[in-house]
C-alpha cells in the first residue's frame, strides 16, 4: 500500500513520517518550491529559518516539544542562540532576545522617560508566553486541568487583547516620548501591524 499526503507542511510531513515509521510507503506532493507549509514559506518563494521551533514553541515539558523529539525533528535538545535578531538605525540597536527583558530594558536604556509604558509591554509578552494551546491526543493526560490552566491564562490576557489589539505601532508610537524610539515603533518595525500581533509573535519567540 502507498499513502499520497497533499501537501508538505507540518501536517504532511508529520503524517509522512508516522506512516513510514509503520512501514507503510508515502509520496508528498506540494504546490510550493519549499517544504514547510505556512510556517516556512511567507508569500512566495520567502524562506522564514527555524520558524518550525519559533513558530509553534518547543519548550521543555510541552506537547508540541514531545511531537518533535518523537518524529526525530531534533537529534538533540534545542539550542537557541540568545539574541534572535537585531535591529539597527541611526547608530541604535535593539535585539529581540529569549530573555525579553534584556529586550525591554535595551529599549529603556534609550528611552528611560519610557519605562513605565515599555514594562507594561514586556508584562504583556510575558502574560502570552503562559498560554500553550493544550493538543489532545489519546495519551494526554489531565486534559480538564490544561483545558482550565488554558482558560485561566486567556482570562488572564483580555486586559491586554482590548488595550493592544485595536492600535497599531504608528498609534503607538506617538504616545512615545522618546523620539528615537518612536522611530523604532514607526519606521523599523511594520507599523500597519496591531501592536498585539507583535506581542503574540515575541511570545511565540520566547516559547523556543
Amino acid at each position: 500500500m502507498k499513502v499520497a499526503i497533499i501537501g508538505c507542511g507540518i501536517t504532511g510531513m508529520s503524517a509522512g513520517i508516522t506512516l513510514q515509521k509503520a512501514g507503510i510507503d508515502t509520496v508528498i506532493y506540494e504546490k510550493e518550491d519549499n517544504p514547510g507549509g505556512v510556517i516556512a514559506v511567507y508569500k512566495k518563494g520567502i524562506l522564514i529559518n527555524n520558524a518550525l521551533e519559533f513558530v509553534c514553541g518547543t519548550a521543555q515539558n510541552t506537547f508540541a516539544n514531545d511531537l518533535w523529539q518523537s518524529l526525530g525533528m531534533f537529534k538533540k535538545s534545542p539550542e537557541y542562540k540568545d539574541c534572535f535578531t537585531k535591529f539597527v538605525w541611526n547608530d541604535r540597536s535593539v535585539g529581540i532576545y529569549k530573555d525579553f527583558d534584556k529586550t525591554v530594558n535595551e529599549m529603556i536604556t534609550i528611552s528611560p522617560q519610557d519605562k513605565k509604558r515599555l514594562l507594561g509591554l514586556g508584562k504583556a509578552v510575558r502574560r502570552f508566553q503562559k498560554i500553550e494551546l493544550p493538543l489532545i491526543t489519546k495519551a494526554s493526560d489531565n486534559v480538564l486541568g490544561r483545558l482550565f490552566r488554558l482558560f485561566l491564562n486567556c482570562f488572564t490576557v483580555i486586559p491586554d487583547v482590548l488595550r493592544y489589539g485595536l492600535i497599531n505601532f504608528r498609534q503607538y508610537s506617538k504616545k512615545i516620548k522618546s523620539r528615537e524610539l518612536r522611530t523604532f515603533f514607526s519606521d523599523v518595525l511594520n507599523s500597519k501591524r496591531s501592536v498585539l500581533q507583535y506581542i503574540v509573535l515575541w511570545s511565540f519567540y520566547l516559547l523556543a
